[in-house]
């Protein structure tokens, strides 16, 4: 047997593994979101963590696509093939946001190290398997195996993103009025989220809150500025 016929029967035996995990994790409980400082989340658990509703449903197709039988499909509709290569892309995309750093083996190492953001930008998120794989490079892609995220702590000085733009359409849509300036601003400080789907650690100080307020036209909803007639009070 030739070097090359035993490298082509040990990657079939590394992509038939491969395989039978994913099957396996298809029909696992969802993963834990729970942070561990000292182990990280794998892909699947930081997915869970900051996309769980794309979680859910792309658990949910990769049942129905390994066990059709069991899912009562004939046949997978195009949707959900997309949704399976575009999910892995959104968590691509929450990988390299400052406030986290990821680490993995590469093949044959013994020790992790860190994915430098270049090569991460490049790397596609296989989430079953928390490995990181360059699809770009053919034939022999670059990866990376037991990939763990970890949070940062305020890595290169990056400063929190509220999503003020999120608050403003639900205070549109449920147009309360607030009888002063001061209770508008305590309750957009407390209830403003950050652009990552997250709660904030530390809410926003009273200038960030008053100019966000101003920038995004809020100030109607406090009947200090006299345009709160005929809507809803709070409770």
């Amino acid at each position: 047997m030739t070097r090359k016929t035993e490298d082509e029967k040990e990657a079939r035996a590394r992509r038939d593994r491969k395989e039978a995990y994913i099957r396996t994790w298809a029909q696992l409980p969802l993963p834990n979101p729970a942070y561990d400082p000292r182990t990280g989340w794998k892909l699947d658990e930081f997915a869970m963590h900051c996309e769980p509703d794309g979680l859910r449903e792309y658990k949910q197709i990769s049942f129905n696509m390994n066990f059709p039988h069991l899912a009562k499909k004939k046949q997978i509709p195009i949707v959900e093939w997309v949704i399976t290569f575009h999910f892995p892309l959104v968590i691509g995309k929450r990988l390299l946001e400052p406030r986290f750093r990821v680490t993995g083996f590469r093949p044959a190492a013994y020790e992790p190290e860190e994915v430098p953001i270049p090569l991460l930008e490049r790397m596609y998120p296989v989430i079953e398997l928390s490995d990181l794989l360059d699809i770009s490079e053919r034939p022999a892609p670059r990866r990376y195996e037991l990939v763990r995220v970890f949070k940062s702590s305020g890595i290169r000085g990056v400063h929190a993103k509220y999503d003020w733009r999120r608050l403003a359409r639900r205070m549109e849509e449920e147009a309360v009025i607030y009888p002063r300036d001061a209770e508008l601003v305590r309750f957009c400080r407390a209830n403003v989220w950050l652009v990552s789907g997250e709660k904030p650690e530390a809410l926003p100080d009273d200038a960030t809150t008053r100019a966000a307020i101003s920038k995004y036209g809020l100030w109607k909803f406090s009947s200090e500025r006299g345009e709160g007639s005929g809507k809803k009070r709070p409770d």
